[in-house]
C-alpha cells in the first residue's frame, strides 16, 4: 500500500509539473504573438519594397468596393465554423494572376512562405493560409460574372494609375491539326513568288532589261525559296517556270525598267507578308504550316485565346 500511496502521489506531482509546462508554453506563445503582431508591420514595409508590384496594386485599388461585390454572394448567416473574408481569398486570386502562378496548390505553397502575399492578402506573419480546397469552393461559389465584374473594375484602376499599358500582348495558343496536305516547298516557292511578283508589278510574268534587274528579280527568287525551306540549286529556274505558266494562260509580258523593293531586309518582310495571306496546304485552304513550341512542325491552325 505505502509503494501505492507514493506512485498516486508522484503521478499528481507529474501532471502539476506537465500543467505548468503547458500553461508557461502557452504564455510564452502568447507573448511571442504579441511581438510578433507589433513588429510585423515593420517586417512587411522592408521585405516588400516601394515598386513592388502588390504594393503598388494596393494603392491604386478601392478593395473595399470589391469586399461589397463579393458579400453579396454569400447568405450572411452565421456558422459555427468562422467563414475567412472574401477579400482575402479574391485578393490570393488576384496574385494567382499577377504572378501566373499555374495552380491553387502551388498559390497556397508560395502564399505560406511569401512575406509579400501574406502582406497582401492581409494574413500576417503567423496567420493561417486557407485549404486550396477553399479557394475552390469560393471560385465556384462567386462565378464567372462575379470574376469578370471585379477583375474589369480591377483592370479599370490599374489603367487609371498607368500601371497597364498596350505595348505587349500574350496569347496562349493550341495547334488544332487539318484534315490535309502541305503544299510541296517546290511549289510553294513558285506560288509565293508569282503571287509577289503579280503584287509588285501588276502581273507575275516580267522582264528584265539590264542584268542588274535580273540579278534584283533572282534575290526575290532566292528569298521565297529560302522562306518555305527549298534549297534553290539554280538561280532563274523558278523565274523561268513561272514565265512558261503564265504565257501558257496568255498573261501579258511586261519589260520592268526599275524594281521598287532593292533591300533584302525588305524582301524577306513583303515576302513573310505574302506567305501568310497564301493557302499553306492542298484541302484546308485556312490551315497553315507552323512549329509548336517543342519545335515540331505541323499542318493546322492555332486555337489562340488572349
Amino acid at each position: 500500500m505505502n509503494y501505492l500511496s507514493y506512485w498516486q502521489n508522484r503521478q499528481k506531482e507529474l501532471k502539476t509539473l506537465a500543467s505548468f509546462i503547458l500553461l508557461e508554453g502557452w504564455f510564452w506563445r502568447q507573448w511571442l504573438k504579441e511581438v510578433l503582431s507589433f513588429w510585423q508591420e515593420p517586417i512587411f514595409v522592408y521585405f516588400v519594397p516601394e515598386g513592388h508590384i502588390l504594393r503598388r496594386t494596393r494603392e491604386v485599388i478601392d478593395f473595399k468596393k470589391i469586399a461589397g461585390i463579393l458579400e453579396t454572394r454569400y447568405s450572411g448567416k452565421i456558422t459555427p465554423i468562422p467563414r475567412i473574408e472574401p477579400i482575402k481569398l479574391f485578393r490570393l486570386y488576384l496574385v494567382m494572376f499577377l504572378f501566373c502562378i499555374p495552380s491553387e496548390r502551388e498559390l497556397c505553397r508560395r502564399a505560406h512562405s511569401d512575406l509579400a502575399i501574406r502582406w497582401f492578402c492581409g494574413f500576417g506573419l503567423l496567420g493561417k493560409i486557407p485549404h486550396h480546397s477553399t479557394l475552390s469552393r469560393f471560385r465556384t461559389r462567386l462565378g464567372k460574372e462575379t470574376f469578370l465584374k471585379v477583375f474589369e473594375y480591377i483592370v479599370y484602376c490599374c489603367i487609371k494609375a498607368n500601371l497597364v499599358k498596350g505595348d505587349h500582348i500574350s496569347i496562349d495558343g493550341s495547334k488544332l491539326p487539318a484534315n490535309a496536305k502541305r503544299i510541296p516547298p517546290a511549289e510553294q516557292a513558285t506560288r509565293l513568288t508569282e503571287e509577289f511578283l503579280r503584287r509588285l508589278f501588276g502581273t507575275e510574268i516580267v522582264e528584265a532589261e539590264t542584268k542588274e534587274q535580273e540579278e534584283e528579280l533572282k534575290k526575290i527568287e532566292k528569298e521565297a525559296a529560302k522562306l518555305v525551306g527549298y534549297p534553290l540549286k539554280e538561280p532563274g529556274k523558278i523565274l523561268e517556270k513561272i514565265k512558261k505558266k503564265a504565257k501558257e494562260k496568255g498573261a501579258k509580258l511586261i519589260k520592268i525598267s526599275k524594281i521598287p523593293i532593292q533591300k533584302t531586309r525588305e524582301i524577306k518582310e513583303k515576302l513573310s507578308e505574302v506567305l501568310s495571306e497564301i493557302p499553306h496546304a492542298i484541302g484546308d485552304l485556312k490551315a497553315r504550316i507552323g512549329r509548336t513550341s517543342s519545335n515540331e512542325n505541323y499542318c493546322g491552325s492555332f486555337v489562340s485565346c488572349l
